[in-house]
């Protein structure tokens, strides 16, 4: 009878055994999860800038293995501050308790990444130190790939993990000092991935598969206005936009059927208060070794100065179109008086040319004499004046640019800066008299730029008088007025 009574006994002790070893078990893989799973690269630093704790991410993204990245510390990373500098951040860090900042990054193939870090000091086993999460804000391409070889490749550590704790568990029955050992390590394995949940910089929540809160960390309760105990059990739906929810749920549903990994979406919250914030989040399902969706993770920002920042830029774009729609521009035929050169408005009334385009633009005009007028009206004037004028209008002529059209006659030619004799585009000659040439082109030449025939017509140079747009073939007509040599 007393051998039952001891049996019995012995039975009961190793049920609550099994019960504590089930429920450190399912802590461990639970919080392990949320440090692993992370799609964001999350290191623990200590003071002296050592990298002493760090996810796939971290090193994944600077090209290292988890071997390498573990020889590392900060100042390996950073190429753009000394030593002294970023220890002098780090204290500052220290002193504020928390900061955001980005900084340059070296990978290991050299390449240079700008990098969006969120620090904040944490006590760990006593400890203080950094806990820092950062993600690569130079490229937001290619995540989704990233992420699902990231998802198989931690649904494989859980079910070596699984493995592994069932062999200690099979060797702690036989020895009670490696239990008691191995129940310390998760003990401390729990308290480190709590810490990193409950006193994260982002907010963070765990969902039952549909959109039911489980938890929620303080970063998130700080965001909403909301406390812990009113969200949990709550559906995440409700503190979601009206306009933003039918979506939410949409990919909420699609996470739960397997049809996606994980999804990326920004939305409105409606927080406490009433106000709303801008939220970008990135979630992921997380499973347990049998592959059954257990929960999900969200990891939610706070983007609200960012949508600022683009309704701003937009309404700048806005304001600059507007005023380019307030330019004036002449279009169309302008009526015209052959003897006065008067111009007649949509009023009836003759104008002078100066008076008309005023009116009608932003141009003024300002008056002088050419030297035919001078010399019609003031001979003179001309005789004193006249050569002299006429030098310097020449020598001014020829310090303008000047282009050179290479084989005028072969039906296409080069058009070049006669400087430096470098090709900028082809011509086309469909006309040509002693007077002038006719050419078609898909440059915009300029009316009064001065070309030069380099072949065939040595002794031909042109200034080009006007200019038409073929709308349909996006090309141009110009008309060019030789020059007497």
């Amino acid at each position: 009878m007393m051998n039952n009574k001891n049996e019995r006994e012995d039975h009961n002790r190793s049920d609550v055994t099994k019960m504590v070893k089930c429920r450190d078990h399912e802590a461990e893989v639970r919080f392990q999860s949320l440090f692993e799973q992370s799609p964001f690269g999350i290191v623990i630093i200590n003071t002296r800038g050592k990298i002493i704790e760090f996810n796939k991410t971290a090193h994944q993204d600077h090209g290292y293995s988890r071997e390498e990245f573990a020889k590392l510390d900060v100042f390996d990373i950073d190429p753009f501050q000394s030593p002294g500098e970023i220890r002098a951040s780090l204290r500052e860090v220290l002193k504020k308790g928390e900061a955001t900042f980005e900084v340059k990054h070296r990978s290991k193939d050299g390449r240079i990444r700008d990098v969006h870090v969120i620090a904040q000091v944490v006590n760990l086993s006593g400890e203080r130190v950094f806990q820092a999460i950062w993600h690569d804000i130079t490229e937001r391409k290619g995540v989704e790939k990233t992420l699902r070889e990231y998802r198989e490749h931690l649904e494989r550590l859980v079910k070596e993990r699984t493995a592994e704790l069932s062999r200690v568990n099979n060797e702690l029955q036989r020895d009670i000092s490696m239990r008691k050992m191995a129940e310390a390590r998760l003990r401390e394995s729990e308290e480190r991935f709590r810490g990193i949940f409950e006193d994260g910089p982002l907010g963070m929540i765990i969902l039952k598969p549909g959109d039911r809160i489980v938890n929620a960390n303080k970063a998130f309760c700080d965001m909403v206005g909301f406390t812990g105990p009113v969200l949990e059990g709550n559906s995440f739906l409700d503190i979601i936009h009206p306009e933003d929810q039918q979506r939410a749920g949409e990919l909420l549903r699609q996470l739960v059927r397997g049809e996606l990994p994980l999804f990326q979406f920004e939305y409105r919250i409606t927080k406490k208060d009433g106000d709303h914030l801008w939220a970008n989040s990135v979630t992921t399902a997380l499973h347990n070794e049998h592959g059954t969706l257990i929960h999900a993770l969200s990891m939610i920002q706070d983007i609200t100065g960012r949508k600022m920042a683009e309704q701003k830029q937009e309404m700048l774009i806005q304001e600059l179109q507007d005023a380019m729609a307030k330019i004036k521009l002449l279009r169309g035929l302008l009526p015209m008086c052959a003897w006065c050169k008067k111009i007649r408005d949509d009023n009836g009334y003759w104008k002078k040319v100066e008076t008309y385009i005023e009116e009608h633009s932003d141009a003024h005009f300002t008056h002088g004499i050419c030297p035919d007028c001078l010399k019609e009206n003031d001979p003179e004037t001309y005789k004193l004046f006249g050569g002299r004028i006429e030098k310097e209008c020449k020598k001014e002529r020829r310090k303008s640019e000047r282009m050179i059209l290479k084989e005028p006659f072969c039906c296409v030619a080069s058009l070049q800066s006669w400087e430096s004799e470098e090709s900028v585009f082809k011509a086309t000659v469909y006309d040509f008299s002693e007077d002038g040439a006719c050419l078609r082109t898909d440059y915009p030449v300029e009316i009064n730029v001065v070309l030069s025939f380099s072949r065939g017509l040595e002794d031909k140079t042109g200034v080009v008088k006007w200019r038409e747009k073929i709308s349909e073939e996006n090309r141009y007509r110009i008309g060019v007025s030789f020059l007497e040599q």
